[in-house]
């Protein structure tokens, strides 16, 4: 008896010593986190302070372009000013050999020139031609306003039939400024046939070395319109040389910015004299794993440790690298609480088990009463799982406890969507479409798909006015929006029919609800009729 006694206190023993043991070991497991923690919110303090002044001094960096371009759309493409001055001297150069014609001030090229194939020029009389002498008395005003800014080295305003460069560059330089209109055309067409909105931002290129081949480069395009038509490109072109302004180096880290070309833009202050890519410097699996976006982001690849974020301005991108580990939890948790891992193993593997199959069969359960109840196509409920619910709405109606109102939906002439797009087209509008009445749909309102085109909507708890005014601002939607679908513009309507008048059944009442939809049907379609 004793013996058995004291096994059990040996036991008791035994285990509030692991427990011990166990809590000591975790209470130092979270203690040195916390250091390290700590440490890893300093970092990020501090990347997000690099951060911020790389976005700010970025929006600095283009300020010009953005002011050189309001200048040009005020005073050459508005019109909104007159000739400075009708008495300035100019050269008109002809150069056979490169097709060209290039216009310069009298005081010589310094502020820029203006080129044009020459087969254009003679289409045009120079002599007289106010826009072209708008466009050179801009040249030293662009020249002053590049001159005293920090980082733009030259601009160039581009279109099809000419460009102008301020301050000069060496045209001899360039092999075919022919080309150069070839490729100007070719991306105003770009622009203007991308659904995409490129004013405001306009983009930046890959990096590139100047014309002399001595430093590397980058440029900010600014589109320029008119009637919503880009017609014209002015393109400004900074050293990336500036960027070693902005970071502040730190003994512990490698900096490094990339861009969306896949460019090195900035690397822990080394001299680049040459285009670097991401992939040297970076594995692709790194890469994969920063997955850059606006939140900042620690990563432990590999042992070693990174902090990511993209940047707001511009499509760029900031890396720190820790030339040492801040953390190697994995290792530590290891050495920490091996003694204590045997006797958690078996717990862990049974609580995992078990975990993993209640969550499998929710799942199944889950997926099981989607597939019962919902539509596959647009995830709304399917007929059968609506009349259920209908049903109970309908008997609290019956009672005088609620009020609602019944509504069929049927999309107007979508036969000719799917000849038209084809299916796989069709299915997306019917999707959309869903998308946008649920949308619309308040958490106690029914909606689902009767099948093909057609939507049934219950509201409860309505009156006439909400009830049109609900209907109408999903008709309108619908109406208003372009369903793209493979750079193709889909435009389609709906007609509805809603009735609130309780019927002796949900079954006679959607009866009722679309006879006034085929009525709205008869009156011309893309309407609402409601009794």
């Amino acid at each position: 008896m004793e013996i058995n006694s004291g096994k059990k206190y040996l036991v008791i023993f035994f285990v509030v010593a692991l427990l011990l043991l166990f809590f000591v070991n975790l209470y130092s497991y979270e203690r040195l986190s916390g250091l390290e923690e700590n440490r890893r919110q300093k970092y990020i303090t501090e990347f997000q302070l690099q951060k911020n002044i790389l976005e700010y001094r970025l929006e600095d960096m283009f300020a010009s372009t953005y002011l050189e371009r309001k200048l040009i759309e005020k005073y050459l493409i508005n019109n909104e000013d007159t000739l400075i001055n009708d008495e300035f001297d100019y050269i008109i150069n002809e150069e056979q050999n490169k097709g060209i014609t290039t216009i310069i001030l009298n005081s010589g090229s310094e502020s820029g020139n203006i080129v044009l194939p020459q087969n254009y020029a003679e289409q045009i009389d120079l002599e007289n031609n106010q826009q072209f002498k708008k466009l050179i008395q801009l040249l030293p005003i662009r020249h002053l306003l590049i001159k005293d800014e920090e980082f733009v080295e030259w601009s160039v305003f581009y279109t099809e039939n000419y460009f102008s460069t301020a301050p000069d560059i060496e045209l001899e330089m360039i092999e075919d400024p022919i080309l150069i209109f070839d490729s100007v055309k070719y991306s105003l067409e770009a622009i203007n046939n991308e659904n995409k909105d490129l004013y405001q931002d306009g983009w930046q290129t890959s990096v590139f070395k100047d014309q002399s081949g001595q430093q590397l480069l980058f440029s900010k395009n600014l589109p320029l319109k008119i009637d919503d038509q880009y017609i014209a490109i002015l393109s400004s072109n900074i050293s990336i040389d500036h960027l070693k302004k902005f970071i502040n180096q730190s003994p512990e880290v490698e900096i490094y910015i990339t861009n969306s070309y896949n460019d090195i833009v900035y690397a822990d202050g080394r001299e680049l004299d040459q285009v670097i890519s991401v992939d040297d410097y970076f594995s692709e699996n790194l890469i994969e794993k920063l997955k850059f976006d606006r939140e900042i982001k620690f990563t432990d690849f590999e042992g070693e440790n990174y902090l990511s974020s993209s940047l707001a301005v511009g499509d760029w991108n900031l890396i720190y690298h820790f030339k040492t580990p801040l953390v190697n939890l994995s290792r530590f948790y290891s050495e920490l609480i091996f003694s204590n891992l045997m006797i958690l193993a078996f717990i862990a593997v049974i609580f995992k088990l078990l975990r993993k199959n209640i969550k499998l069969e929710a799942e199944k359960r889950k997926i099981l009463h989607q597939e019962a109840n919902h539509d596959e196509l647009t995830g709304l409920y399917n007929k059968k799982m609506f009349f259920k619910q209908a049903q109970i709405i309908f008997n609290n109606a019956a009672r005088g406890n609620i009020n609602f109102a019944l509504v069929m939906i049927d999309l107007d002439d979508f036969k000719e969507v799917n000849d038209s797009y084809g299916h796989l087209a069709g299915d997306y509008v019917l999707q959309e479409t869903a998308r946008i009445i649920k949308e619309n749909s308040r958490s106690t309102d029914l909606a689902a798909r009767f099948g093909g085109e057609e939507f049934c909507l219950l509201l409860t708890g309505a009156n006439k006015d909400n009830v049109f005014n609900k209907i109408e601002q999903i008709r309108k939607k619908i109406s208003e929006k372009e369903f793209s679908y493979k750079n193709k513009n889909i435009k389609v309507t709906i007609s509805a029919g809603a009735t609130f008048k309780l019927q002796d059944s949900i079954k006679e009442m959607i009866a009722e609800a679309d006879r006034l939809l085929y009525k709205s049907k008869e009156n011309g379609k893309n309407q609402t009729t409601i009794n």
